[in-house]
C-alpha cells in the first residue's frame, strides 16, 4: 500500500471519528501507521488537497503535493520522531494538523518546516534535505517546539525569565529566517559557550 493511499485512509478515519465526538473505537485500531499516529494525537495528517498558498500574518505558506515515492521515503522518519511526544504535549500545543508536502516556502523563502500558529498546523517538507536524516529529524522537533513555546505564554521571541539566565552582554542572533542559507547552522559544535547547535 502506498503512502498516499495510507494517508487518504487516515483522513477518512479522522473525518469519520469527528462525527462520533471521539477518536476511533478502541477495539478497532487503524491499520496503517499514519492513521494510528493521527488517532493517537487526535490530529489530521494531510498530504494532498492543501489550499496553497495559505495566508498568515507573516506571509504566505506555499508548497506542492509530494509524490507517493517521496512520501514513502519520508514517512518512516517522521513517524519515529513524532511518536516520541506524549499525546498531552501535542494537545497542550494545540496542534490540529500536520501537512506533508514538498517545495515548502514561507513568505517566498524556502523552508523545511513552518509552524502556522494561526491555523494550529505544522507544515513539513518531505524532500528537501532527505539524505541528511539527522537534519530532517531535528527540523521536526525544532519547529514543533515553536508551537509549544508559543502556547506556553503567547510569546515567541521574548522570554524574560529565560533571558535572565544568560551572562551579561549576551544577545541572540537574528533567527531562523536569516540562517536559511547558512549550511553550518545544522552542524553540531560548541563554539558559543552554553550552546550546542
Amino acid at each position: 500500500m502506498t503512502a498516499v493511499v495510507m494517508l487518504r485512509i487516515s483522513l477518512v478515519c479522522v473525518f469519520l471519528s469527528s462525527f462520533q465526538g471521539q477518536d476511533a473505537r478502541p477495539d478497532k485500531q487503524p491499520a496503517d501507521p499514519i492513521s494510528q499516529l493521527a488517532a493517537k494525537y487526535l490530529i489530521q495528517i494531510v498530504s494532498e488537497n492543501e489550499p496553497f498558498p495559505v495566508k498568515t500574518t507573516g506571509g504566505a505558506i506555499n508548497g506542492r503535493l509530494a509524490t507517493p515515492a517521496e512520501l514513502e521515503a519520508y514517512v518512516p522518519l517522521f513517524l519515529f520522531e513524532f511518536n516520541l511526544y506524549p499525546p498531552t504535549l501535542v494537545k497542550n500545543a494545540k496542534l490540529k494538523r500536520i501537512v506533508l508536502c514538498k517545495e515548502l516556502s514561507y513568505d517566498g523563502q524556502i523552508r523545511n518546516a513552518v509552524p502556522d500558529l494561526l491555523h494550529d498546523t505544522l507544515y513539513l517538507e518531505v524532500v528537501r534535505g532527505m539524505g541528511h536524516n539527522s537534519y530532517m529529524r531535528k527540523v521536526i522537533h525544532h519547529e514543533f517546539f515553536h508551537m509549544i513555546d508559543f502556547r506556553d505564554d503567547g510569546l515567541l521571541y521574548k522570554d524574560d525569565a529565560w533571558s535572565a539566565l544568560n551572562p551579561a552582554g549576551f544577545s541572540y542572533g537574528t533567527g531562523g529566517r536569516n540562517a536559511q542559507n547558512d549550511a553550518t547552522v545544522s552542524l553540531l559544535n560548541d563554539a558559543v559557550p552554553g550552546f550546542l547547535n
